[in-house]
């Protein structure tokens, strides 16, 4: 696609909106999406999830062309080509764990690094 976005977006949460409430991505879904994206729309995961939490979904709906995760901070195309990522400097990270730590005495913290979740054994 080149310059602006022509035609329509649909952007899908994922949790208890495109997954049934077992988790699980049904038939009936999985056609809508299709029938969305013959129609003309520029199909989208929009979620909190990381993007090694949507690729098994995505394997699943052919129809979906980008993955918006965590929240916005990353955007993929379909095929796992990363678009967009947001980082925030280390001594904002340092900060922001020192901030909640504070407010939540025995809090864990764990990060996401290139796709990874690292956290505190705790």
């Amino acid at each position: 696609m080149t310059g602006g976005l022509a035609g329509r977006l649909l952007a899908v949460d994922v949790d208890g909106t495109l997954l049934d409430p077992g988790g699980e991505l049904r038939p009936r879904t999985i056609e809508a999406l299709t029938a969305a994206r013959d129609s003309g729309a520029v199909v989208t995961l929009a979620t909190g999830r990381d993007w090694n939490a949507v690729t098994h979904l995505l394997e699943q709906l052919p129809a979906v062309e980008y993955a918006l995760c965590i929240n916005g901070i990353e955007a993929f195309r379909a095929d796992g080509h990363e678009l967009h990522a947001v980082e925030i400097e280390v001594e904002v990270a340092h900060a922001a764990v020192q901030l909640v730590r504070d407010a939540i005495p025995g809090v864990a913290i764990g990060v996401g690094l290139a796709g990874e979740l690292v956290g505190e054994p705790a």
